[in-house]
């Protein structure tokens, strides 16, 4: 018999690896893609991240990792004193050329309809999903790019 279901606000560590493992173990024996992509180690993320500094003051960052083949662009911020002047897709360039280094053939990311959507449209990337009211009042983009058919060009310095 089931005991009633116990709701927390947190959740422990344990519980957490507990869940992962056991969906983990289910998708493996359901899968054979999934498989074969957890015996590769494809499913272990490779974080990095790449910064700019002007003399000692950070002016723009990215954050992501590689995993199952992805490049996951979590963080892509620039000061405003330094936007318009290239370093954006300088970053972006840059992480695209590291992920394909790392056998990555897509990317995906997301951004907020006040953020910067037309700067990753203008760089290959197309919105896949969007997400109205994410918060009230905002839209959600979820964009990609397959980086075999639009490779990311030289980087620059």
């Amino acid at each position: 018999m089931l005991k009633a279901v116990h709701l927390t606000r947190t959740m422990s560590d344990d519980v957490r690896e507990q869940l992962r493992d056991r969906l983990g173990r289910h998708n493996v024996a359901t899968s054979p893609a999934f498989a074969r992509g957890v015996a590769a180690k494809l499913d272990t993320a490779v974080p990095f991240e790449l910064t700019v500094h002007r003399e000692e003051h950070l002016v723009g960052g990215l954050a992501g990792s590689v995993r199952r083949g992805w490049l996951d662009v979590d963080l892509l911020w620039v000061s405003d004193e330094a936007r318009g002047q290239g370093i954006g897709g300088m970053l972006l360039e840059h992480a695209e050329r590291e992920a394909q280094r790392m056998g990555a053939r897509h990317v995906k990311l997301s951004t907020f309809d006040f953020q910067a959507p037309a700067f990753y449209k203008a760089r290959g990337y197309s919105v896949y999903g969007v997400l109205e009211d994410y918060p009230a009042g905002c839209t959600l983009y979820l964009l990609r790019k397959d980086l075999s058919v639009n490779p990311a060009s030289e980087p620059s310095t």
